[in-house]
C-alpha cells in the first residue's frame, strides 16, 4: 500500500534479519544460544590460518637432515574434519638454527598431512648440521607471512 516502505524500489535497499530459528515441522523448539568461542572451535575444523610478521616463530619444531635440508613437525590447533589442504602467500619462510641463524627456505612440501598434524619438509640455505634442532619461523622483510589449512567440504 502507499503508507509501507517498498523495499524493492531500489538495489541499494538492504534488509537486516537476525535472532530467527527456522524449523522444520509445526511445533518450535527452543532457540538455540552459542558461544562465539564454541562455534569458533567447531569452524576450526574446517579452516585454520597462522598470520605471522616480522621474526616471528611459528609453534613448529624440527630437525636438520643436512646442512640444507629440515623436517618440520606441524601439530594443528584443533582436529581437523579431514586431512586439509595446506597453502602459504609467500616464499619468505626461514629454518632458525640455534635459535640466531635465519636460512631462508627455498622450497617447502607439505607431507604426511593427516587430521591433527602435517610434515614440511623444507630446502633452505646451508646453516648447521643434520641432527640438529631448528625452529620454523616467518622473515618478515616484505610484510605478513600466512599458513592455511582447509578442509572444506
Amino acid at each position: 500500500t502507499s503508507n509501507q516502505q517498498n523495499l524493492m524500489d531500489n538495489t541499494a535497499n538492504n534488509f537486516f534479519l537476525t535472532g530467527v530459528q527456522l524449523e522444520v515441522g509445526s511445533s518450535a523448539s527452543d532457540f538455540e544460544h552459542e558461544e562465539y568461542g564454541e562455534t569458533l572451535e567447531k569452524c576450526k575444523r574446517y579452516t585454520q590460518v597462522w598470520v605471522e610478521s616480522g621474526h616471528e616463530l611459528m609453534p613448529w619444531t624440527g630437525a636438520q637432515v643436512s646442512t640444507t635440508r629440515s623436517l618440520v613437525s606441524m601439530f594443528f590447533e584443533r582436529e581437523m574434519r579431514a586431512a586439509p589442504s595446506i597453502t602459504k602467500t609467500d616464499d619468505e619462510w626461514q629454518i632458525w638454527v640455534r635459535g640466531t641463524t635465519g636460512c631462508d627456505i627455498s622450497s617447502m612440501n607439505f607431507d604426511h598431512v593427516c587430521e591433527v598434524s602435517a610434515r614440511l619438509d623444507c630446502t633452505h640455505g646451508s646453516g648447521g648440521g643434520a641432527g640438529e634442532a631448528i625452529i620454523f619461523a616467518h622473515d618478515g622483510s616484505g610484510g605478513t607471512g600466512r599458513l592455511t589449512l582447509s578442509a572444506e567440504i
